[in-house]
């Protein structure tokens, strides 16, 4: 990383990423910002729900998937009370 930059990253509790209905997503969120002050955190997420079954009858069988998004959600967090370089 150079001497101005920055370096976002969000790690997740659960390496595979796969939650399900009703769990809690957690993890943690990690903000390098080299040389920078930052005043205030914009965090933007976006989750969906893919499913992908197979069917099967003695003369056929089926694949079935299919797609639907669930989460859009925006925070953003104001003034940040130092006044320091990350």
């Amino acid at each position: 990383m150079g001497k101005n930059s920055a370096h976002f990253q969000i790690r997740l509790d659960r390496p595979s990423g796969v939650f399900y209905a009703g769990e809690v997503v957690t993890g943690s969120m990690t903000l390098q910002a080299n040389g920078q002050t930052c005043r205030s955190l914009l965090i933007s997420m976006v989750g969906e729900a893919k499913v992908k079954w197979h069917s099967r009858s003695k003369k056929n069988s089926s694949t079935h998937e299919g797609k639907k998004p669930l989460l859009k959600v925006s925070e953003h967090y104001g003034v940040i009370s130092t006044q320091q370089p990350f």
